[in-house]
Order: C-alpha cells, then structure tokens, then sequence
C-alpha cells in the first residue's frame, strides 16, 4: 500500500500546467487538473500495486478521451485519422478501441456525414469528381464510404458543366499553350482530359 500526495507546485508537464502525483513522498504521475478530476484518486488515497495499475489504466482513458474530445471539436475528422492520432501519443489499441466507439456513439465521429460533406464540398468549390476522390482519401475515408458520397455528390452532374463553371471567366490567352494551360488548369482540379479540352475547345465556338 502506498498513499497518494497531490503536489499542486506549478510546473510544466505534457499539457502545460501539471500536477504531480506522489507515492509515499516519490514521483509517480504527472497529470492535468482536468486528468485529476476524472480519476478515483485524491489526497491521502492509500492504493495498493494493484489499484495503482488500475489508476495508471484509468489515466490512459481519460487522455485518449480528452485529446479525442479537443481534436474533434477543433476539426471533424475519420474514425482512421483520430485513431492515428491516438496511436502516435502511444495509446494501448485496445483504449484507442474503447475510445472511438464512444466517440462514435456520441456523435463526434461519423464517417460517412464526413465523406458526404468532403465530397460535397469538392464539388461546390469547383473540382471534379477525380480530386475529391484523392481528397477522400487522403482524409482516410474507406474506400467504400468515399465512393458512395461522391456518387451522390457528383453521380448526377454533367462533368462538363461542372469543368465550364470551375473555369469561369478564367483566361489562358486562345493561342494553343494558352489551351494547353487552360486544360491543365481543369485536370488538375480533378476533371478528365477529354471533358477538360471539350471545355476549353467549346468556349472557342461561337454562342
């Protein structure tokens, strides 16, 4: 058995502001005062080896869900990159488990409004189909929940109305490299070769 001292002397720990926790006088953790609150320990607790493990236990559940809760209010983000996140501040899979499938629960995790809002908003800011795919991925969206948002998002638009308007007043000069730099400017913002030169060719045409 060993008793607990809460040693609230300011220093700087792994958040900022730390708190030290010490057993019978020698250092043992580290935490936040938010950490503190949420774990079953306090001034004078006498814990034995083993419900200093559990503690231990606890204080990883209570940083994965902290860190998980401030990220995802910050920024709306996939189930794969918090769970990258998690693993690169050394959290056991099995909390990064535990902890996603609370945050799942609670609505802070949604892949698939995610994907949905990812593509739409490829789409609404004047790209193709092909970009918002790598976007997708590149947010770590699974490969079936990508391709079902950007059906949706771009299943029934006319490409080429999509690449005229992503080009608008835009000019690259009419002589073949201003075309040239005109149909580069549409496939790199995700729209095919052939709808990206049928585009630059069309607004050549007399109305």
């Amino acid at each position: 058995m060993a008793i607990v001292t809460v040693d609230r002397t300011p220093t700087t720990g792994r958040a900022g502001r730390a708190i030290r926790l010490l057993l019978d006088d020698q250092a043992w953790l580290q935490v936040t005062a938010d950490e503190l609150a949420d774990l079953p320990v306090r001034e004078g607790t006498d814990l034995s080896e083993g419900a200093q493990a559990a503690v231990e236990e606890a204080l990883g559940r209570t940083r994965a869900r902290l860190f998980a809760v401030r990220s995802l209010a910050a920024r709306a983000q996939s189930v794969a990159e918090i769970r990258k996140k998690l693993a690169a501040r050394e959290i056991p899979e099995h909390v990064i488990d535990e902890t996603i499938v609370l945050a799942t629960e609670y609505r802070y995790l949604d892949d698939v409004e995610l994907a949905g809002q990812l593509a739409r908003g490829f789409r609404d800011r004047g790209y193709g189909r092909r970009r918002a795919a790598q976007g997708l991925t590149a947010r770590l969206i699974a490969r079936d929940l990508a391709q079902d948002a950007l059906d949706e998002a771009f299943g029934s638009a006319d490409e080429a109305v999509l690449a005229k308007a992503a080009l608008g007043s835009r000019s690259f000069g009419v002589d073949d490299a201003g075309r040239r730099k005109a149909a580069a400017f549409l496939t790199r913002r995700g729209f095919s070769s052939s709808v990206a030169w049928q585009v630059v060719r069309g607004r050549e045409r007399p109305s």
